[in-house]
């Protein structure tokens, strides 16, 4: 979470094919960690700086997860077409737990390999994530409150009326719902 809190020094990512992370940020980080991720998705290539070595350019063909507990591991906002994301259900059964692991042990992660190899891409948008429930959730819980209060109000959820107001009105009603949802 460090490197990525503070990008200035970045020589973990040289060579990189799959980054994973666990709990990356914390409350007071994790608005800042977004916009890096963001660009290091995108990138077609990025500057490794390692400190008392030249800079480079290395190509970004790495893939990345990350896994969190949190309900805002690090805030998603408007399409947020770079990120798929899913959430459990329920903790992996101890029996199907074991059974994984007889897989992995044994021939499991050639065959599961092979089997992706043969999954038909032909119609997958790679460039479209698809909107799952978890998705939603997160972008929902990361918008700020006046986000989520025009959202409502737009959509007829609270108790006022959608019309045309002043700016003061509209504030004001806003100050209200905020006081009263705890927002």
């Amino acid at each position: 979470s460090q490197e990525l809190e503070s990008p200035q020094f970045n020589g973990w990512l040289n060579n990189a094919a799959f980054i994973f992370g666990e709990e990356i940020a914390t409350n007071a980080t994790k608005y800042n960690v977004t916009p890096y991720l963001n660009a290091l998705i995108t990138a077609k290539s990025v500057t490794i700086n390692e400190k008392q070595r030249p800079q480079k350019q290395v190509p970004a063909y790495f893939n990345m997860a990350f896994a969190s507990n949190e309900n805002i591991p690090f805030p998603l906002h408007g399409e947020a077409r770079r990120w798929f994301v899913i959430a459990p259900e329920s903790k992996l059964d101890e029996k199907l737990s074991e059974q994984v692991y007889a897989e992995i042990a044994g021939d499991g992660l050639d065959a599961f390999y092979t089997y992706l190899l043969c999954v038909d891409l032909d119609n997958f948008k790679h460039d479209k994530p698809p909107i799952t429930d978890a998705k939603r959730l997160l972008l929902n819980a990361s918008k700020r409150s006046i986000e989520v209060f025009i959202d409502e109000w737009v959509a007829g959820e609270t108790k006022y009326k959608c019309i045309s107001c002043k700016a003061k009105q509209l504030y004001d009603s806003y100050k209200e719902w905020a006081s009263s949802s705890l927002e």
